[in-house]
């Protein structure tokens, strides 16, 4: 056969994937191979490979409930494996596949930890990539190329709109479709950047707005700060000329005292030197008192040591002699056991040498016994084989002649047949009559249940199309609701997008000063006091918060503190966060101590604070900024409030303010506050919740859709199934019909062969006579012999008889005395056990003995070494009571020195404190003098670390003289300067206080967002451009796609045309679009109408004919695009031979061109493949793999096999089980050459 295939598939390497637990791999070549093998041994397991590994993702389409489900599980004698793994080689030298190689190998990993990967080539790469790959070649995991188990009926029961998937992947536009589908999503993430874009811009110009009269404040400020800092400077130059004054009278005083000081620290040291010595006598009196008492407690306590020592020896030698004693019963004890242990053991050692002796003469008689036992079974076997072959000739002869009586009978049960032979033709011609009348009775039944079965067809039908149109209703409800689920879901997006840019923004603090967002964002520890912005501490509803921003507007920037800190401290270190930067800050403990009580609003009105939640420590601070707004429905009201409540703020729902002054701000369309922005970001959240429960809903209302729909289909399947029934059963009646005129027919022909009948049985009854007499002479021959073999058996049972009785009795003798020997060997050894115990129990007595005689001298010794001990310690005892009369008397004399050295030092102790107090005085006023001197430094240190700080300069490098001439120039003479220039600096200090949130970056941010709004305004046109060109883009594709999915399907279906009237022998077939729907989304309907029928739906085909025409629509979309591969499992399954032999013609067209692997178990799609897998499992829940090449087999008979052979083997396997039978006893069966399959190519072998 020409073949022009390229690219194909070489091998499938298998490894722990599902039933193929070992490494195995099938081997492919050019043109068809088929997969054979019984039921359930992992065939289809193959194709499941092949799809895993070109990336299906769906655990059911793999028949399983998880992915996991694909890796071994292992058996009873086999344990799981941890991981799956498959891998496809492909030729690839045309270079049909976009990778640089000659071959290309894809293969994906599972491990059993859910961790998947895909390899090309041994390369790791994506799912993506391997799709890429195949792209357009037709070979996919949901390709048309690969037609699964019950892919065919899935085509068959699928809708229009299920079929049009696979015309797409033939008509190549899925690729467009993955295109379009990805400018959808970049279209819908243009939309959402540009309304955040949008949102962005709107913010920005907001912000410009307020830079800009934020920039004149800052101006204002700046000229304030340079005036304040001229001032400030003159005054703390004059102060600290004041205080160096200051400093150095003190430092005048501290000298003076400093030499008070000096003179007393001299009189102070020679009493200090007094001091000392009398202490240092004292001293050496309290330690040589000590020493005494310490040797007078020392011989007391040695006195009271010996007496319990006395004591201790005492008990000691009481308690040695009693264990003297005890030792002494002890061993004696002991010799009496071992007395009894000695005559105990000469006991047993007799008895040992009896029992011996006594087994001796068992074993002598054991033997004597044996030899009889053995001569008698001998003379015993000679008569059992002379009896065998007596009874085998008798059963022979009872054979024989159970043969002859049978012949007899069976001659003698002819004779009366052939009697009864004429009988019974008479009475056949009498019924024949009878059986024709009531043949006609039953035909005319079969017609009354040929009319109720076509009834009962019409009937099902009509109910089916009932079921139909109620299941298109129900389709239109579910597609409608899918419609609303994907609106929810597009309302859910947008709302994530907005709140992610609303999240943003608040995380970023979008629109806060840089002081604000330097004391947000700071970790150093003055920052811990931040309780959050004021904006964000309030709560309310949309309209309240859009009136709240409005009124407050950049005071909700304000940071709010809470803290017991106080107030100027955290200025302070406040400012160092700041460095330069402007922000507002509120006390909550602050505001809490100097609440007011809340004014009443005016009757009938209502005032912002009341529609606004905040905590209660909050609650003064919003009083104190909304209690005096009031609340307006429209501009006409607020007008009114204001004119008849003049002081109070007005705005109204919209957002318009009118000030206590009569000024009136109108709201931004386009701004967004800072309450707003999380008012609307609660809102969202809230929003999407109740989106995700509609959602939650209408997929469950999706589900019981789905569910009917499905229920309903099985009515209609159930019905037509009904139909069919009744169908067959009319079919049923018209054969038994026919069947019963036959009957009609065959009755007369019966008759005319009665006579010759009777004339043959006439003959036969002669020569059956004949038969009968001499099977009765050959009869009574046999039973003659038989007599003479039963004397013969009887003789020889008589003398069988006298032989088995000695034998019984030879062998209750034998059993007796073996088990007499047995016992008394156990004697023996029990006897001996206990010998050798009793020895060791004698041995330990001894050796108690030596060790209790050995501890009785041992404790005699230490007994008199107590007593001698005793006589010492009274020795001891006499010598300290001498001692410690001693040590009394030299005690007496010490009490009386260590007192009269007490006296002397209390009076050089009272002189000491008197003249310490002077020299305390003395101190506490030079003290005083330093502090105050220190306090003069601090303070000009601290003037000139403030004129550094705000000045950026030294006090000293400051042009001080030049700033005092520029003040004096506007005071009058005879003013004193710092007079005039204090309220000045108090008056512009209070200023800059009251303008301290003034953000002095101003005019720099103000140019930034100015910039900033020009690049985003680029973006912005930017982002609509792309919109448009992608919606261009978008239509092109649709175009594109609508002319190749045209074209695609005109071709195929002239394909299907063609080939269905090649499957059927004829008959018409079409594929239409559905009417009034664009191309790009018309379902397909399939028509088939075989040759002789009318009907051209495929529900009311029948099985075949359908599974047909669904293979017919797969070869013209596999003609009108080929590809290089393609997998057929089982799709001939419900085809008769007829069929199956026109399904293999077509497939040989298509096998010039590709590469076909087909799993089947017809013969005929066997006996065209070139090349069969089988696929067993010899053990349980593994599968493995047996191959051979057809041309090999083929090649090895006519070299191996002779010619006459092969025919003969050929004819006899014609009606052989193996012609029948496509893999019985692992064979193959090829054009009449039957070939057995050895495992040995298998690679596991």
């Amino acid at each position: 056969m020409d073949r022009k295939v390229t690219l194909h598939l070489k091998r499938i390497f298998l490894c722990g994937f599902k039933s193929f637990a070992d490494p195995i791999e099938f081997d492919f070549d050019r043109g068809t191979s088929a997969i054979v093998g019984p039921n359930g041994c992992g065939k289809s397991n193959v194709v499941d490979a092949f799809r895993w590994v070109l990336g299906e993702r769906s655990a059911k389409g793999l028949r399983g409930t998880e992915m996991l489900d694909v890796i071994f599980k292992g058996t009873r004698s086999r344990p799981a494996v941890a991981r799956a793994e498959v891998r496809l080689l492909f030729d690839n030298e045309d270079g049909l596949l976009p990778v640089d190689a000659a071959e290309v190998e894809i293969g994906r990993i599972l491990l059993r930890d859910g961790t998947s990967e895909y390899q090309v080539n041994r390369k790791r790469c994506r799912l993506k990539d391997v799709l890429a790959i195949f792209a357009d070649t037709g070979i996919g995991a949901d390709g048309y190329s690969v037609l699964g188990q019950g892919k065919v009926d899935t085509f068959l029961n699928s809708n229009a709109q299920e079929r049009r998937r696979i015309f797409e992947e033939a008509a190549g536009i899925s690729s467009f479709r993955k295109k379009r589908s990805e400018a959808e999503n970049r279209l819908a993430r243009g939309e959402r950047e540009l309304i955040r874009v949008n949102d962005q811009l709107a913010e920005i110009e907001r912000r410009i707005r307020s830079l800009k009269m934020q920039a004149g404040k800052a101006r204002r400020f700046i000229e304030d700060r340079d005036r304040f800092q001229m001032i400030s400077s003159v005054l703390s130059s004059e102060e600290v000329v004041a205080l160096r004054q200051e400093r150095e009278r003190v430092t005048f005083r501290l000298q003076w005292r400093n030499t008070l000081r000096e003179m007393l620290s001299d009189l102070s040291a020679s009493l200090e030197t007094e001091l000392d010595e009398v202490r240092t006598r004292l001293e050496d009196v309290h330690r040589e008192l000590e020493n005494t008492r310490q040797q007078e407690t020392e011989r007391r306590v040695a006195l009271e040591g010996i007496d319990a020592r006395r004591i201790q020896f005492e008990e000691q030698a009481r308690h040695s002699s009693e264990r003297n004693e005890e030792r002494n019963r002890q061993q004696l004890h002991l010799i009496e056991v071992e007395q009894q242990y000695q005559v105990r053991r000469t006991e047993v050692r007799n008895r040992l040498k009896v029992t011996i002796s006594e087994l001796r003469e068992y074993r002598s008689d054991l033997e004597v016994q044996d030899k009889v036992h053995r001569s008698l079974f001998s003379d015993r076997d000679l008569l059992d084989e002379g009896i065998r072959n007596q009874k085998d000739r008798d059963l022979e002869l009872v054979f024989e002649e159970t043969r002859l009586r049978n012949t007899v009978a069976a001659l003698t049960g002819d004779l009366r047949g052939q009697d009864s032979i004429r009988d019974r033709r008479t009475a056949e011609g009498q019924e024949f009559r009878a059986q024709q009348l009531e043949l006609e009775e039953i035909s005319q039944r079969h017609d009354g249940q040929i009319l109720e079965a076509i009834e009962m067809e019409r009937d099902s039908l009509s109910s089916a199309e009932l079921l139909g149109e109620e299941v298109d209703q129900r389709i239109a409800v579910l597609d409608q609701a899918r419609g609303h689920l994907a609106a929810l879901r597009s309302d859910n997006e947008s709302s994530e997008g907005r709140l992610r840019f609303l999240v943003e923004l608040e995380e970023s603090l979008d629109g806060l000063g840089k002081g604000t967002q330097r004391l947000i964002n700071s970790s150093e520890p003055a920052a811990g006091d931040i309780r959050g912005l004021l904006a964000r501490l309030i709560e309310a509803d949309p309209d309240t918060a859009r009136m709240v921003d409005a009124v407050l507007g950049r005071v909700l920037e304000t940071v709010v503190l809470q803290g017991r800190t106080p107030l100027e401290n955290r200025i302070r270190a406040l400012e160092k966060i700041l460095a330069g930067e402007s922000a507002s800050i509120v006390s909550l403990e602050d505001e809490v101590m100097g609440q007011k009580p809340r004014s009443a609003a005016p009757d009938g009105l209502e005032t912002l604070s009341n529609r606004v939640q905040c905590e209660s420590i909050c609650r003064p601070v919003v009083d104190a900024l909304l209690g005096q707004v009031l609340v307006a429905r429209d501009l006409e009201e607020a007008i009114s409030y204001h004119r008849l409540n003049p002081g109070y703020c007005v705005v109204t729902t919209d957002g318009t303010v009118i000030e206590p002054w009569g000024a009136v701000r109108l709201p931004a369309t386009s701004k967004v506050g800072l309450v707003s922005r999380r008012v609307e970001m609660t809102n969202l959240k809230q929003s999407m919740d109740e989106i995700r429960s509609r959602l939650e809903m209408m997929s469950e209302q999706e589900s019981a859709l789905e569910e009917s729909i499905s229920a309903r289909r099985g009515e209609i399947q159930r019905l037509e199934q009904e139909a069919g029934r009744a169908h067959i059963e009319a079919d049923h009646s018209r054969r038994e019909k026919e069947k019963t005129r036959e009957s009609l027919r065959r009755f007369k022909e019966r008759i005319e062969t009665l006579e010759t009948d009777m004339e043959q049985a006439q003959g036969h009854h002669v020569e059956i006579t004949s038969l009968r007499d001499i099977a009765r002479v050959n009869l009574k021959k046999v039973g003659e012999e038989r007599a003479v073999i039963e004397q013969f058996l009887e003789e020889h049972e008589q003398r069988i008889g006298p032989l088995d009785a000695q034998l019984g009795d030879l062998d209750e003798d034998l059993q007796r005395i073996r088990l007499v020997a047995t016992r008394t060997q156990e004697r023996i050894a029990s006897d001996w056990r206990e010998q050798r115990r009793l020895a060791e129990e004698v041995d330990q007595r001894i050796q108690q003995r030596q060790n209790i005689a050995q501890q009785l001298t041992q404790e005699s010794q230490r007994c008199e070494e107590i007593l001698e001990k005793i006589v010492i310690l009274a020795e001891e005892e006499v010598s300290y009571r001498g001692e410690l009369e001693k040590i009394a008397s030299s005690r007496d004399e010490q009490d009386r020195r260590l007192e009269s050295c007490r006296l002397e030092r209390s009076a050089a102790e009272k002189r000491q404190r008197e003249c310490r107090s002077q020299g305390d005085q003395i101190q506490k006023g030079r003290e005083d003098d330093l502090l105050s001197a220190n306090e003069c430094q601090v303070r000009i240190e601290g003037i000139r670390k403030r004129v550094s700080e705000d000045l950026e300069m030294s006090l000293e490098e400051a042009p001080i003289e030049e700033w005092r001439n520029t003040l004096l120039e506007g005071i009058p003479q005879g003013k004193d300067l710092t007079d005039v220039l204090r309220p000045e600096y108090q008056e512009i200090q209070a200023r800059m206080r009251r303008n301290s949130n003034v953000n002095l970056q101003a005019v720099e941010e103000l140019e930034t967002e100015e910039t900033r709004h020009s690049a985003i305004a680029e973006e912005m046109a930017d982002l609509t451009r792309s919109r448009d060109l992608i919606r261009e883009a978008m239509e092109a594709l649709d175009n594109q796609c609508r002319t190749r999915f045209l074209d695609s399907f005109e071709e195929v279906r002239k394909n299907f045309q063609e080939i269905f009237s090649l499957m059927f022998g004829g008959g018409v077939a079409d594929l239409e679009l559905e009417e009034g729907e664009d191309p790009l989304v018309a379902g397909i309907k399939v028509k088939a109408r075989p040759p002789g029928k009318r009907i051209s739906s495929l529900e009311l085909l029948s099985g075949g004919e359908r599974a047909l025409a669904a293979i017919s629509v797969i070869f013209a979309l596999f003609k009108a695009r080929p590809s290089p591969f393609c997998i057929l499992d089982e799709v001939d399954a419900p085809l008769d031979e007829q069929n199956t032999r026109r399904f293999v013609r077509v497939l040989q067209e298509f096998a010039k061109t590709s590469q076909f692997l087909i799993i089947t178990h017809s013969r005929i799609t066997m006996t065209e493949a070139e090349r069969l897998y089988g696929v067993t499992m010899e053990e349980e829940g593994v599968s493995c793999r047996v191959v051979v090449k057809i041309a090999e087999a083929n090649r090895w008979v006519e070299e191996k096999i002779p010619a006459q052979q092969r025919a003969t083997s050929a004819t006899s396997s014609a009606g052989s089980p193996a012609a029948r039978d496509p893999f019985l006893d692992r064979g193959t069966t090829k054009r009449g050459i039957t070939v057995d399959v050895d495992e040995s190519t298998s690679p596991q072998s």
